[in-house]
């Protein structure tokens, strides 16, 4: 499934495995600034994705999205930390 609806960027979508897209590309890539991330950006959002997301969730006390979802409060946290691949 494209998460993104339009092939744009997911902005507010929240991004579950299974996803793919964009929104998944540029999510891998900031994860992958932050060294979470060490697959290559094609995205899809797999388990590694998850695992990556979990972990980034984890170490900032987020708890507000789903474990493991990319959603609104995960997006905002990470774009505030990293730049626009």
């Amino acid at each position: 499934m494209d998460a993104t609806g339009s092939g744009g960027p997911a902005t507010g979508t929240t991004l579950r495995e299974g996803d793919t897209g964009p929104g998944v590309r540029e999510l891998q890539a900031r994860l992958a600034q932050l060294r979470l991330y060490a697959g290559e950006p094609d995205g899809a959002y797999t388990r590694a994705v998850t695992a990556a997301v979990l972990r980034y969730q984890w170490s900032r006390g987020l708890a507000a999205d789903r474990p493991g979802e990319y959603g609104p409060r995960t997006r905002r946290s990470l774009e505030a930390e990293t730049r626009e691949p």
